[in-house]
């Protein structure tokens, strides 16, 4: 047994090696306050978490700190959010039980992070053993060492679990293929259903389970029915939760707006300058710019990288051929009709970053190939190396911003919120925005948005919080309603409590 275990750590040294690397690079900040880039999206899956591991685990009822009608426009006083399956939540508030001194943050960030480098385990063998070991190398230290790839395979996000259940799903089903194992095919299933409670977007993977039975079977597939069971299994589960949530509908998010938008673009001289129109932004000029410039060229591969991707395509085998149609091809639907969501919010391009390190590990070994033949192996090589570091610079300057913390005064409120407050109490913590990153500091329920005090003291608001000390809003509250606490940073005031005139 001893003799077997060292044989494996040696034959996969550079793939533990690539992994130790991968998970070192995430732990970066890995213990700031969760006031990051995207902090708005993240609290809310933390908050599911942490209101578990407060209130007990009721995996069909999952529940966050927002009460507020923003997310689904109707009311949701119990703060439902019926969004994907709190699975994930349930596994971290788990661990914060059982380890009650650990940080719900930290917790969530650091299972990100062997989400992402099973991520890498999964990429490493699918592409090893349809490109070979040159391109598994490079296709996992690129997902490795991505920026945009770190700072998200450490974000409190479910993408990360997202991405490796559907990686895995698709090596599952490759070796399903490969080897016709029965334990492969559960394990392909298992790992899409799963993706697919955590979001209906594991659809735009199943091109790829298509594409690598076409390898296989070429012009017979449509006769190879585990396929189609394969597909129907895997969506059975998703099918089942949308029923359930169904029947609270105060906390499902509005979604139509992932979709198109109008208002993505505000700025009069940029949009006379795109081609902007109120009508919709999807495939609007802007819309091709901000996807296939700002996004793929130049924060995933940070212009020079896209140097390799022609090379990808030359010279490939069936399966190679099969696997790069059918990914790209699913990512590229997703992206066109996920069109808003796509534009606004780079996290949504999570999906894109697997095919786009296996594309680049490929590209980069051709390449290789390409130019030492042509030139010398060394040129190659000098190349390589300059591009990559070219690459990786220019997207850590746009990624490196991402893990600056901001609005530190929310953190310094919802302290002393926990200090001065009941944990059942409402509170409404304004942010200007909007977003409940500041409600999450408090780690109380409530409202995220100031406008109609009144209204809200009706539903039960005790308390009103804000860093904006010199607000109408405030101004009006502290004259009618008793301080329980003023710095330079916040304010807190009680609404039971009127003063006397």
């Amino acid at each position: 047994m001893t003799t077997k275990i060292s044989y494996w750590l040696v034959k996969h040294s550079l793939l533990i090696l690539i992994c130790m690397l991968a998970f070192m690079a995430r732990l970066y900040r890995v213990d700031f306050p969760l006031l990051d880039w995207n902090s708005w999206r993240q609290v809310d899956t933390v908050s599911v978490s942490y209101r578990y591991a407060q209130e007990g685990i009721q995996l069909l009822y999952p529940k966050y700190h927002d009460v507020s009608n923003i997310s689904s426009g109707l009311n949701n006083l119990e703060g439902y959010k019926m969004a994907e399956f709190p699975i994930i939540n349930a596994l971290i508030a788990s661990i914060v039980i059982i380890i009650p001194s650990a940080d719900i943050v930290v917790v969530s960030r650091l299972l990100s992070i062997l989400f992402s480098v099973g991520t890498i385990i999964c990429l490493y063998y699918l592409a090893n053993h349809i490109s070979g070991k040159k391109v598994a190398f490079w296709t996992t230290l690129i997902y490795a060492l991505m920026p945009y790839a770190i700072y998200y395979g450490r974000s409190t996000l479910l993408d990360p679990a997202l991405v490796f259940f559907c990686c895995l799903g698709i090596l599952g089903w490759y070796y399903w293929l490969e080897y016709n194992q029965a334990k492969w095919f559960s394990i392909g299933v298992v790992a899409i259903m799963l993706a697919f409670l955590l979001s209906s977007f594991a659809l735009f993977i199943f091109p790829v389970i298509i594409s690598l039975s076409c390898a296989k079977y070429s012009k017979q597939v449509w006769r190879y029915y585990s396929l189609y069971l394969f597909l129907v299994l895997s969506i059975l589960p998703l099918f089942w939760w949308k029923a359930w949530i169904s029947q609270f509908p105060g906390g499902i998010p509005i979604t139509s707006w992932l979709f198109n938008g109008s208002d993505a673009v505000n700025d009069p001289f940029l949009q006379k300058l795109i081609g902007y129109n109120s009508d919709g932004s999807r495939y609007q000029l802007f819309w091709f710019h901000w996807i296939i410039f700002e996004r793929i060229i130049k924060l995933f591969l940070g212009f020079a990288a896209i140097a390799f991707i022609p090379f990808a395509w030359i010279r490939t085998t069936s399966k190679e051929a099969w696997l790069l149609m059918g990914w790209w091809g699913g990512m590229i639907g997703y992206i066109l009709i996920v069109a808003q969501g796509n534009l606004e919010h780079d996290y949504y391009q999570q999906l894109l970053i697997p095919i786009i390190a296996y594309t680049l590990g490929r590209g980069i070994v051709l390449f290789d190939q390409y130019f030492s033949k042509m030139i010398s192996k060394v040129f190659a090589g000098i190349a390589i190396a300059i591009l990559l570091i070219i690459s990786w610079s220019i997207s850590w300057y746009q990624v490196k911003d991402y893990f600056q913390v901001h609005n530190l005064e929310y953190q310094k409120a919802g302290l002393a919120v926990q200090r001065l407050t009941n944990p059942d109490d409402l509170i409404i913590a304004v942010d200007p925005s909007g977003d409940n990153s500041f409600l999450f500091q408090t780690k109380r329920n409530g409202w995220s948005v100031g406008l109609n005090v009144e209204d809200k003291m009706k539903l039960g608001a005790k308390y009103f919080v804000s860093t904006k000390i010199d607000d109408s809003v405030v101004k009006y509250l502290s004259d009618k309603y008793f301080t329980v606490e003023k710095t330079d940073d916040f304010i807190i005031i009680d609404l039971t409590k009127q003063k006397i005139e």
